[in-house]
């Protein structure tokens, strides 16, 4: 059993490499939001900036590189008069952190409709009524029976309210041109509320 929780756009391949069942836990995006934005520094905003910095020559990642104007971060030049987090995000309001992370848990969704077996709304294992139907579904794909009762995940106050900007849109809109999903494949009820509006307000 393999849990890459830091693979979300190599999954695909990591599914061709290792046969299987492949499940994909899908989090809220506000509430994977709020979580991001309790840790002091801006740690995860940072480090998917890194990480388009890294790579901003893939055709996913050249149009927000190229929008946000996001290079690789040079550690030997800047080290030790600013850090890489206040580096990068120097320019970016909560928006923009906002709009960075509906833009990595699209393409991520948009990945597992690639290769996914199931797909887990992390929402319905909060939910004593769901979690019965979650663990037959999970057993059918893999024919391992889980015990899911002890499941907690917490819930982080937000910094606001927010919807995806028009330019997040955009880039969202880029990338899915490379990844081409199989919408189809998504089964129907999977998304929150939420959820389901921002990917309409993508997909148009």
């Amino acid at each position: 059993m393999f849990q890459p929780n830091r693979a979300i756009l190599r999954a695909e391949w990591l599914s061709r490499q290792f046969p299987g069942a492949h499940l994909y836990l899908l989090r809220n995006l506000d509430a994977l939001f709020a979580s991001y934005a309790s840790f002091e520094k801006g740690y995860f905003f940072a480090s998917w900036l890194l990480f388009i910095g890294k790579n901003n020559e893939l055709p996913l990642f050249r149009s927000y590189a190229e929008y946000k104007k996001i290079e690789p971060y040079e550690g030997h030049i800047y080290g030790k008069k600013i850090s890489a987090w206040d580096w990068l995000l120097q320019d970016f309001d909560w928006q923009d952190c906002y709009d960075l992370v509906a833009f990595f848990w699209v393409l991520a969704l948009a990945h597992a409709t690639r290769y996914a077996d199931l797909v887990i709304n992390v929402s319905d294992l909060g939910s004593e009524g769901k979690l019965h139907d979650v663990a037959r579904q999970i057993q059918d794909k893999t024919g391992i029976l889980l015990e899911l009762s002890d499941f907690k995940t917490s819930v982080q106050p937000s910094p606001g309210a927010f919807r995806l900007s028009f330019e997040g849109v955009r880039l969202i809109r880029d990338g899915l041109e490379i990844v081409k999903p199989d919408w189809s494949r998504l089964p129907d009820g999977v998304l929150t509320s939420s959820d389901r509006a921002v990917l309409d307000q993508v997909l148009g």
